[in-house]
């Protein structure tokens, strides 16, 4: 390869990483640092508090709405809808003390795991009986909104951050926290799933067979 071609071509791997990559001059990846407060109702930044979110769970009428704040362990993965994904997690020392977490697809896919430790920051909903347009959930109450606001107006940003290296919720896609690559981890989680999809049905073909 001559001098000139390989000038043209570092000029040229330099201009992809400024105008794609975005790694010279500013950082590609957040910090744990980096990640916004999570706001409250009146602007000023939320502390995790998971038990004030036990505190209402039990003291709130159905559809009750605050802004919470609450870090707690996967401990089961719920049925999720195409827009949605819905997870439980525990935030107390008891059995009742968990969480439904609710998150928009258009902002990413967590593809948490049962143990994985999450943050979220969004709108607390008791949610312990049915109404007219939703089911009541299983934890008895749900965080949602753990994104940002992308409609304008005052409505506070929200965020999860799983295993406190991957922050979802912004930008529509996984940012990450501790430099490492959240997309692969989404693509090593999807490639897993297939896998055992296809495992399961050599198995189901097997047992057919006999």
């Amino acid at each position: 390869m001559s001098l000139k071609s390989a000038a043209f071509r570092f000029f040229s791997l330099l201009v992809f990483s400024v105008v794609v990559l975005g790694v010279v001059g500013s950082p590609a990846q957040a910090r744990l640092s980096e990640i916004p407060h999570c706001e409250g109702k009146n602007g000023q930044p939320l502390a995790v508090d998971n038990a004030r979110v036990v505190q209402l769970k039990t003291t709130t009428p159905n559809q009750f709405l605050e802004r919470a704040r609450v870090e707690g362990r996967v401990i089961r993965l719920l049925q999720s809808r195409p827009s949605h994904e819905h997870f439980e997690i525990q935030i107390g020392s008891r059995p009742q003390d968990t969480l439904e977490v609710v998150f928009n697809r258009d902002f990413g896919r967590p593809a948490v795991k049962v143990g994985d430790d999450v943050e979220a920051c969004g709108d607390y909903i008791t949610s312990n009986a049915p109404t007219q347009r939703y089911q009541a959930s299983p934890s008895g109450a749900i965080i949602h909104w753990v994104h940002e606001n992308e409609r304008g107006g005052a409505h506070p940003d929200g965020y999860v951050v799983v295993n406190d290296r991957y922050m979802f919720g912004f930008k529509r896609q996984a940012i990450e926290v501790d430099g490492s690559d959240a997309n692969d981890r989404e693509a090593a989680t999807d490639s897993r799933r297939s896998d055992e999809r296809r495992s399961s049905d050599r198995r189901a073909g097997a047992r057919v067979r006999r």
